[in-house]
């Protein structure tokens, strides 16, 4: 029996919201960089290391995170 599978994977062309290049794909979720879609790259290199600084941050004062951030 012959598989035949469906490309899921949507074709169409979008503009980052970050960068502004074009990305082909769903993209991902800018927050909390922008209320917009941003390519792999952006969400790799942008979103996702801010999205950890704040997960990281919650609760803190900002001189209890810059004084955390020195003792690295």
């Amino acid at each position: 029996m012959e598989r035949k599978y469906v490309n899921t994977v949507s074709e169409e062309k979008y503009i980052c919201s970050i960068c502004g290049e074009e990305y082909i794909g769903y993209g991902n979720n800018a927050q909390p960089v922008n209320d917009g879609r941003c390519c792999d790259e952006c969400n790799r290199r942008t979103v996702i290391p801010i999205r950890v600084i704040l997960m990281n941050s919650k609760g803190r004062s900002t001189e209890e995170n810059y004084f955390l951030q020195q003792q690295d």
